[in-house]
């Protein structure tokens, strides 16, 4: 039987230990000061903490007194099935060891031995939720012998011991979820910030409340114009009904949006966006408002406009040409050999010339006896990227063919274009190859990334667990009956009931929010911070008294729950069936130790809370922009990668961390890459192009990537955040552009060259310097009016040959009674025919007003056409007779023509350049001359046979 003295020492020790936990927040101190008292108190000078070491089968020696410093914080013993220690944790009750030498039960480690330790208790320390948490082990070095007094001093000292090292890494944890919650606070604002035009928020109705500076930053609307639907008027006339449907029907059925319109930009002008808005959710699932912003998409709908209308250019330019063109991928088999060829574009000539169109199909399925030769061919344009051109006889068609080969495309594409023609009919004569548009060969396909943006919900974790263990051990503490734990309401200043023990349901139903007046007990303790008594048998008049009295309890204590800052947060009460029941001061300590640890448990709810909401936020945020997002430990050194860039590549997001992103980079960009990370300075932000491999197309597509540093409160960089952004359709905009200009320089060039020629020889066969003026002018005429009649390529049209025929007579002012024309309309000549063709006539036409029948008066012309077929070939040719009557030949003018630049041209540089044949002659009443062209088939256009 304890005397009052050792009782009074016992009891003191414990209240000496409370304050010590009220107090400090660091656990190495609370539990080194645990073990000196009670090994005071016991009279051992020598007692230890043994902590169970998370997901390992040992014992930690965490503090202790009386033993030497290689012991405390050192030592480590095994969980064996014949260690003291580990019985005392599994069966959850004392193990004492009354004499170390006999025992036969265990075995004592030998550190113990070697200090000469006898006797020993071991008490097991559990923490709330009867989690093991280690072994309070007191040690004596002479002979002793533990009594029951001993051991129930001891249980309740661990009893004690379990909730404080619980609240201490309770504590802890609580502060790294605040910093994980700021530097995920700080993320956020810097994504929006970095691509946002402007960010809003709207009440649950859809309706505007609150002021967006973003918004009327980059609209120029005062709060007044913003407030309400006023954001409408923001929004382009043609525009605002759209825009309102669109927000209208998603506030009625609570749906994402995701719209785009035309807003008013700083400029004055219109810019287009890209609307977003999600609806916020409480926790019983209720819009509690939306959260939307803009994205300036300017640049993509200019890029996208700038591409089609490219495209059409190119359609045009294809359709424009006399051969046939071809696009084709070339298939590979996993050895690396050509497999098949995959037809995807032809134009109507190559439609014409092979009798059919085979666009979307392999050559396989079109000509199942293939030559490999083929393949091979297509095979070495794809993979070495030189063009080639050949000349195959198709035996089926029994036809020339000349071939043209060139790849199209990035290094790594597979596609390959091809010009052809049918050269039957020039084979004998090799004449001499059309050089405009025979490099001429772009891949037109285009894609459109599809994305989607998901929500989903993380219910919040339920404390009611936690909080049954602290009313449990209020309960047992201050000797009382019933007990609750609220959490206080700052908006109606009141108390929601969130756990209760020892009530009826009278109280779980009704007893929902307790009044927080300064009348009742919990009012003043919320108002003064301390704890607060009642007695209901003079307070009734409030509901909660008067549920509380109908439940028998006669008197209660109420201990304000507060934050470190001195936030109520709510309120742990102790209630009594005796009247005027008060717990001594011991008591309330150890109450205010546990409203403490409850306190603390409420602030780490709602920090986690906040954590888990601006987390999803983020999420959310993340995974519905258009870009790949990621964050990088070190320069280069990836840690996370959004969903976007696993869509994307295919690669995992744990394969993408530290550098193995790179795997997804094309082999010759990698370097480049690794060289701008290296380069990166906290200056300035990263910016780089590269390709990335797109999974599911099989392709790489270009990227732009900008990455900027993420700073900590002291400026300090901590993390890079980057997106990545295609831009791949933008480069091959500008690469077509560039083959266009390349192009018209070509035919420039040309052009000039036609010019420089025409004027040597106009000097050659002029008399003086006025003689060449006229004419050189007057043939410079002639080719602007050929020049002017082929500039109508985009009309989908070409040149017929009464057209070039009639705009040459018309402009040399030939009288129409003394001209006759005959021949079938619409007859289409070649583009490369229609030049050297007009300056033909044009020398004929001249020499027929200077010396001719048109210069004469009495002359007549009669200029006739017809299309003959010949024999063997499928291209008719155009037979052109130039006839002149009525000609006065014995003049010495008329005689002069017998020579000259224009006879010239006709005999020599037609059959040369346009593959013709001509006859020249100067009858006794003028000239009469012939020429003979091959031309293209068309349906509309008969053949004359006579």
């Amino acid at each position: 039987m304890l005397d009052h003295a050792e009782l009074m020492r016992r009891q003191q020790v414990l209240a000496d230990f409370g304050d010590l936990a009220i107090r400090s927040e660091d656990l190495d101190e609370v539990l080194t000061e645990a073990c000196r008292l009670v090994g005071e108190a016991l009279g051992t000078g020598r007692a230890k903490v043994l902590e169970i070491q998370e997901g390992r089968q040992e014992l930690f020696v965490r503090a202790g007194v009386g033993w030497a410093p290689d012991v405390v914080g050192t030592v480590r013993l095994p969980m064996s099935e014949r260690s003291s220690e580990t019985y005392a944790n599994k069966a959850a009750e004392p193990v004492i060891s009354q004499d170390i030498a006999a025992e036969e039960r265990f075995d004592i480690p030998d550190f113990m031995k070697k200090a000469g330790v006898v006797a020993l208790v071991n008490v097991p320390i559990f923490v709330p939720g009867k989690r093991p948490y280690g072994v309070l082990q007191v040690d004596a070095t002479e002979p002793r012998r533990f009594g029951d007094d001993h051991i129930q001093f001891l249980r309740t000292y661990a009893n004690i011991l379990g909730p404080v090292i619980d609240r201490l890494h309770l504590l802890k944890e609580r502060t790294e979820v605040r910093e994980r919650l700021r530097s995920s606070e700080e993320r956020h604002r810097l994504l929006v910030e970095s691509w946002a035009q402007a960010v809003w928020e709207t009440d649950a109705d859809g309706l505007v409340v609150a002021d967006s500076p973003s918004w009327r930053a980059y609209t120029g609307q005062t709060l007044d114009e913003w407030l309400g639907y006023g954001w409408l008027n923001a929004i382009h006339p043609d525009d605002r009904a759209y825009a309102e449907r669109q927000w209208r029907a998603a506030v009625a059925h609570s749906s994402l949006v995701n719209a785009e319109f035309r807003l008013r930009a700083p400029d004055g002008g219109w810019r287009w966006t890209n609307f977003r808005a999600a609806p916020v959710l409480d926790a019983e699932g209720r819009i509690e408002k939306w959260a939307g912003m803009n994205i300036d998409i300017e640049a993509r709908r200019q890029a996208e406009a700038a591409l089609r209308e490219s495209e059409d250019r190119y359609r045009t330019l294809f359709e424009s040409m006399d051969e046939g063109y071809l696009l084709g991928e070339v298939l590979f088999d996993d050895d690396g050999t050509t497999s098949d060829i995959r037809f995807l574009q032809a134009n109507s000539a190559a439609i014409r010339i092979a009798g059919r169109d085979f666009t979307g199909q392999r050559m396989r399925e079109i000509d199942p006896d293939y030559e490999q030769y083929w393949y091979d061919v297509y095979a070495r344009v794809a993979l070495t990227g030189e063009p080639l051109r050949a000349e195959h006889y198709a035996k089926p068609h029994g036809r020339w063919f000349d071939f043209q080969l060139s790849k199209v495309g990035a290094p790594q594409s597979r596609y390959v274009a091809c010009i052809f023609e049918d050269i039957t009919e020039r084979k004998d004569g090799e004449r001499a190859l059309r050089e405009s548009e025979q490099a001429l060969a772009s891949d037109l396909a285009s894609a459109e990334r599809l994305r989607s943006l998901s929500e989903r919900l993380v219910p919040e974790e339920s404390l009611q667990s936690i909080y049954d263990e602290i009313l449990s051990a209020t309960l047992a503490i201050a000797r009382a009956d019933a007990g609750t734990v609220q959490i206080y309401d700052p908006a109606t200043k009141s108390l929601k009931l969130i756990a209760s023990r020892h009530f009826s349901r009278t109280i779980t139903d009704y007893f929902h929010r307790v009044d927080a007046s300064s009348r009742t007990a919990c009012g003043v303790a919320l108002k003064t911070g301390e704890c607060a008594f009642a007695d209901f048998s003079e307070e009734v008049a409030d509901l909660g008294c008067q549920l509380l009295a109908g439940e028998g309890i006669q008197s209660a204590v109420a201990y304000p729950l507060m934050s470190r800052t001195g936030t109520p947060l709510g309120m742990l009460n102790a209630h009594w069936r005796q009247a005027r029941h008060r717990p001594n001061e011991r008591e309330l300590r150890f109450l205010g130790l546990l409203a403490r640890q409850a306190a603390d448990l409420i602030e780490q709810w709602r920090s986690q809370s906040a954590l888990r909401g601006s987390e999803e936020r983020q999420r959310a945020l993340i995974e519905g922009v258009p870009q790949l997002v990621w964050r990088a430990s070190e320069p280069g050194q990836w840690t996370w990668a959004s969903p976007q860039w696993t869509e994307l590549t295919g690669q995992r997001e744990e394969d993408s961390r530290g550098w193995g992103w790179l795997e997804q980079l094309h082999p010759d960009d990698r370097a480049a890459a690794r060289e701008a990370w290296a380069h990166a300075t906290d200056a300035e932000a990263l910016e780089i192009d590269y390709r990335i491999c797109a999974h599911g197309a099989g392709s790489y597509r270009w990227f732009q990537t900008r990455a900027m540093p993420l700073r900590n409160d002291k400026g300090a960089i901590v993390e890079g955040l980057g997106t990545s952004t295609d831009v791949h359709d933008l480069r091959e905009l500008q690469e077509r552009q560039r083959v266009l200009v390349a192009e018209l320089q070509h035919r420039t060039r040309n052009l000039m060259g036609v010019v420089r020629s025409m004027a040597d020889k106009t000097a050659r066969a002029s008399a003086d310097l006025p003689d060449f003026r006229d004419r050189f002018r007057n043939r410079l005429e002639a080719l602007s009016r050929a020049q002017g009649l082929l500039s109508r390529l985009n009309d989908h049209d070409r040149v017929t040959f009464d057209e070039l025929i009639e705009t040459e007579l018309a402009a040399m002012g030939s009288p129409a009674d003394r001209v006759r024309l005959h021949g079938p309309k619409g007859v289409r000549l070649r583009s490369s025919t229609v030049q050297t063709l007009a300056m033909a006539l044009h020398e004929l036409a001249t020499n027929a007003v200077k010396y001719g029948a048109l210069g004469q008066a009495n002359g007549q012309l009669a200029v006739t056409w017809r299309l003959i077929p010949e024999e063997g070939a499928r291209q008719p040719r155009l037979s052109i007779d130039w006839r002149e009557n009525g000609v006065d030949m014995a003049s010495s003018k008329a005689q002069s023509r017998g020579a000259g630049q224009g006879r010239e041209l006709i005999e020599k540089a037609l059959p040369y350049q346009l593959s013709a044949k001509t006859s020249y002659e100067l009858g006794p009443d003028g000239v009469h001359c012939t020429i003979s062209i091959p031309i293209s088939a068309t349906s509309d256009q008969g053949f004359d046979h006579a």
